[in-house]
């Protein structure tokens, strides 16, 4: 890969998740996992070409998070 980027999200601006499996990403067995943010820029930030497992992995880790970090604002209030 010639081209790299690296985007931090803040759990608090995360608004959903999802992983994607078009139908070539079934074909060979991959996945998309995107992060939809609240703001204007960057409104989603997606990993492509991930395994299905490691996809629905990491969505389950990044929806855990973000309910951390909701009950976390919540007490705070």
């Amino acid at each position: 890969m010639l081209w790299r980027k690296h985007t931090a999200v803040p759990l608090n601006r995360i608004q959903h998740a999802e992983v994607v499996r078009g139908p070539f990403e079934r074909l060979v067995r991959l996945a998309t996992l995107t992060v939809y943010t609240a703001g204007l820029q960057n409104m989603a930030v997606s990993v492509r070409h991930l395994s299905r497992k490691v996809a629905d992995e990491m969505l389950a880790q990044v929806l855990a998070l973000n309910e951390d970090e909701s009950e976390d604002d919540q007490i705070d209030r």
